[in-house]
């Protein structure tokens, strides 16, 4: 039992000592996404859903629908008085309906084979392994034999399968990947959509979602049934409303969904899910900690998102009842640290006369932590996250109300890192990560 008392808007767990947890990145399909867990995630999001292949055919049905898009584009554009617009626009828009005409009405599907296979037409395998040739003014990758094999070797495995076209010109894909090597292992299902032109004036068509009448709990609930269901064990860890507004005057309607994130309960204190501080902004990100999350997308008609990443397996608890430091201790490391990190922090815009740091949230939760010389295991231990957000003051002559210049408070100030600015509008950012054993700072990109 967690007992846990308040002091202002600080919750403070009474826990003096946790496991520690040993775990592993998977490589292999048989370590998570083996046959029997792609199937039950398959039927609890689509129960009974034929999946077919791709297929690059467009229906006549199809070219309606970016036929619609693009005229009223053209009508706005007309209305605007954006001449070049309005002449590329009806230039696409002859090419699409001569292309209509030629379309068949309807397509026949070929069923997706839904085992785990050598997926020999995966664009990102192709890119990593196959070699690169010249063809005509352009550059493209092809399989060569030797290519080929060492890609299989490397045990590759994967399915992939889409629905069939909704009147609103899109399909849900269902696709699996297990590949390490330049892109992540993988399990998702998501909206997408035929792309038929890749210039700046494309049109995709959206698939549009409404959360009216179901609330956050309602959907949480079902969530976490859907979790059940599948028999994985994670913990929400956060839960926002994802979308856009209704624009009449663009043709858009509103659309919203929940988006709920989850990750795996370690059996210790939980996780969480916050915003980095990046130390470095020089980076490469494929050197930063990737932690393994599930993201559902659910709105008032079902599940219409999900997507599992970095999946990871336990392999040991290396110790089961390891002493925390106090909270005052904590709180000393914090007091000494948190000014010399931020204090030669450049600001953000020349015009910031000030800026200052508020701390408004600080949780104890589990984090994996890198071990040295094992790329693939990661150590779960115990951390205080100090959570705020960093607020720029500007001049008092700070133009207001013009364009290409910030918004600012009755204050003349803007948050320019945290919830509340643009990067971080609904998730909470960490700006100081302290080893709960051991005081020591964490990097929460890098995961040491």
């Amino acid at each position: 039992m967690i007992a846990a008392k308040s002091r202002g808007k600080c919750i403070i767990p009474l826990i003096a000592m946790v496991a520690v947890l040993i775990l592993s990145s998977c490589n292999a399909t048989s370590d998570v996404f083996s046959q029997q867990t792609v199937d039950r995630v398959r039927e609890a999001l689509i129960p009974g859903v034929a999946l077919y292949q791709p297929t690059d055919i467009v229906t006549k049905d199809q070219y309606q629908t970016m036929i619609d898009a693009y005229s009223g584009q053209l009508t706005d554009s007309v209305e605007g008085g954006y001449d070049q617009l309005v002449k590329e626009y009806k230039k696409i828009l002859k090419d699409l309906m001569a292309k209509q005409a030629k379309a068949p009405q309807t397509v026949k599907l070929k069923p997706a084979d839904m085992t785990l296979h050598f997926r020999e037409d995966e664009d990102m395998l192709l890119t990593f392994y196959g070699k690169e040739v010249q063809v005509n003014d352009g550059m493209r990758f092809e399989w060569t034999p030797e290519s080929l094999q060492r890609a299989k070797d490397d045990g590759y495995l994967g399915v992939y399968g889409i629905t069939p076209y909704q009147k609103d010109g899109c399909q849900r894909a269902f696709s699996v990947r297990t590949w390490r090597e330049g892109a992540s292992p993988a399990l998702t299902f998501q909206w997408i959509t035929y792309d038929v032109y890749h210039n700046d004036n494309y049109i995709s068509p959206a698939h549009e979602y409404s959360i009216e009448g179901l609330s956050q709990e309602a959907a949480t609930a079902k969530a976490d049934e859907l979790l059940r269901k599948i028999d994985l064990p994670f913990q929400q860890v956060s839960a926002v409303i994802e979308g856009h507004d209704a624009e009449p005057e663009y043709g858009q309607t509103a659309s919203h969904a929940y988006v709920l994130t989850y990750k795996r309960d370690v059996g210790t204190v939980a996780q969480n899910d916050f915003g980095r501080v990046r130390s470095n902004d020089a980076l490469p990100m494929v050197e930063q900690l990737q932690e393994e999350s599930i993201r559902l997308t659910i709105d008032k008609d079902g599940f219409q998102g999900f997507n599992w990443q970095f999946p990871v397996r336990v392999l040991s608890v290396e110790n089961p009842n390891v002493k925390l430091l106090s909270f005052e201790e904590i709180k000393a490391i914090f007091d000494k640290q948190i000014i010399a990190q931020y204090e030669a922090r450049p600001k953000e815009d020349e015009d910031i006369r000030s800026q200052r740091l508020v701390i408004y949230r600080v949780t104890l939760s589990a984090m994996p932590v890198s071990i040295q010389n094992e790329p693939n295991a990661f150590r779960y231990i115990p951390v205080w996250d100090f959570c705020g957000k960093l607020i720029g003051k500007y001049a008092g002559d700070y133009p207001k109300g013009t364009s290409n210049h910030y918004v600012l408070d009755g204050s003349n100030e803007r948050v320019t890192l945290g919830r509340g600015e643009a990067r971080h509008d609904t998730q909470d950012v960490s700006f100081l990560t302290v080893n709960a054993i051991d005081g020591s700072i964490i990097d929460r990109n890098l995961g040491h």
